[in-house]
């Protein structure tokens, strides 16, 4: 079934009347617009207000879950301890304040230090791109170079880390390529929350291609929602960042009511 298929108010309706929901939801693109700078990402005044009063409604578990490490996602989110939080595509997972982490296994430090250099090697031949560190690999960013640039500088990383085969996941998204010594996905971490939480009723929106690895895992009473216009295994869909704080909002104002 293709993701604009359903009305969004069947999803709406399923959240509402569940006894107990997980929302949970990536950030760039979704809870905040797209930068050039991901440091400079900020969750929009609306955003934050709806997961606030999700946060506050009986039965409600929120979380994020990103591709970026949990001590950046942190920072940038302005992170609620009562939220769960999911980093590094499903590596790290985190639950509220009073619990703490759960526990994952690190990888080998020479060999993250090696994709770290092989990713800057690349980076400095592309004036614009920049290598961030990851807990288990390393991030090379694209965002605001030119298409034509960024295909140069994609197929530079894929020579670099072709000599690593099986042991290293890689991942394409909006203006970024991550390495990583560990395969777990965002799926991986979602699924990490539903076991630990156990909802009636899951949500999950993203926007980039590896959101499609959580909305995959969800089943037939849950909700997946694609925000923008890329192709998507969910079943419902929504255009951009201000309509997903609307809907956010009405979630939490219909649980309100009943």
């Amino acid at each position: 079934m293709s993701a604009e298929s359903r009305p969004l108010d069947h999803a709406l309706e399923k959240l509402v009347e569940a006894s107990t929901i997980l929302v949970a939801t990536d950030f760039d693109g979704v809870l905040a617009p797209l930068v050039d700078n991901p440091d400079d990402s900020r969750i929009t005044p609306e955003g934050r207000a709806a997961l606030d009063a999700l946060a506050e409604t009986p039965g409600v578990t929120v979380a994020l879950v990103s591709g970026r490490g949990l001590a950046n996602l942190r920072v940038v989110a302005q992170a609620d301890p009562r939220w769960w939080m999911v980093g590094s595509h499903g590596i790290e997972v985190e639950g509220p304040a009073e619990m703490g982490a759960l526990s994952v296994p690190t990888a080998n430090k020479d060999e993250l230090q090696a994709v770290w250099d092989d990713f800057v090697t690349v980076a400095n031949q592309f004036p614009g791109t920049w290598v961030e560190t990851k807990p288990w690999g390393a991030a090379l960013h694209t965002r605001g170079i030119e298409a034509d640039v960024e295909v140069k500088v994609r197929e530079a990383a894929r020579g670099k880390i072709a000599r690593y085969g099986d042991s290293l996941t890689t991942r394409l998204g909006h203006g970024i390529i991550e390495s990583s010594l560990q395969s777990q996905t965002k799926g991986d971490g979602l699924l990490a929350l539903i076991r630990e939480i156990e909802p009636d009723c899951t949500l999950f929106m993203g926007d980039d291609v590896t959101d499609e690895d959580a909305l995959a895992v969800l089943g037939p009473g849950d909700v997946g929602v694609k925000v923008g216009e890329q192709p998507s295994v969910a079943p419902y869909r929504i255009n951009s960042v201000p309509e997903v704080a609307s809907f956010l909002a009405a979630i939490a104002e219909g649980r309100a009511k009943e």
